[in-house]
C-alpha cells in the first residue's frame, strides 16, 4: 500500500506523453523526488494509457457526427472516449481490461480532474470528444 502523498503522486495523470512512458525510470526529477513504487506505477499507467489511445484511434473513424458516440471512461484514462458508434462495444471492453489492470496496480486513489466527454463528432474523418464546457460556447 502507498502511503498518502505517494498515493497523490502515483493517481496524477501521466505527463509522459511528449516524452514517452520512460521518463518516469530516467528523468533527474522523478529520480531524485519520487517514490520507486511511484515511478513503477507512473510508467504503468502510461503504457496502459497509451495501448488505449492506439485501441481508441484505430476505432474512431467516422465520415458524419452520426457515426460517433461516446464510451464512458474515467482516471487515468480522461472522461470519455469518442468512438465510432460501430466500434463501442470493443472500446468499452477494452476500456474495462485496462481499467482492470489499472485498479490492480495500487490503492486506485486516482485525483485526475476533467470535464466529462457528453457527446461526440465527427471532424476530419475521426471522432471527436465535445466536454460539456464546449457545449456551453
Amino acid at each position: 500500500m502507498l502511503s498518502a502523498s505517494a498515493t497523490a503522486i502515483a493517481s496524477s495523470p501521466p505527463v509522459a506523453s511528449r516524452y514517452g512512458c520512460a521518463v518516469y525510470d530516467t528523468n533527474p526529477y522523478y529520480l531524485r523526488f519520487w517514490p520507486e513504487q511511484a515511478r513503477r506505477t507512473n510508467r504503468a499507467a502510461c503504457e496502459l494509457n497509451l495501448e488505449l489511445s492506439r485501441f481508441v484511434s484505430e476505432r474512431n473513424r467516422c465520415s458524419d457526427s452520426a457515426d460517433c458516440t461516446t464510451v464512458w471512461s474515467f482516471c487515468p484514462f480522461g472522461c470519455g472516449l469518442a468512438v465510432s458508434r460501430a466500434q463501442a462495444a470493443a472500446v468499452a471492453d477494452k476500456y474495462a481490461e485496462l481499467r482492470s489492470k489499472y485498479g490492480a496496480l495500487h490503492d486506485d486513489d486516482c485525483q485526475q480532474r476533467c470535464l466529462p466527454t457528453i457527446s461526440a463528432r465527427c471532424e476530419a474523418g475521426r471522432c471527436e470528444a465535445v466536454s460539456g464546457d464546449a457545449e456551453r460556447r
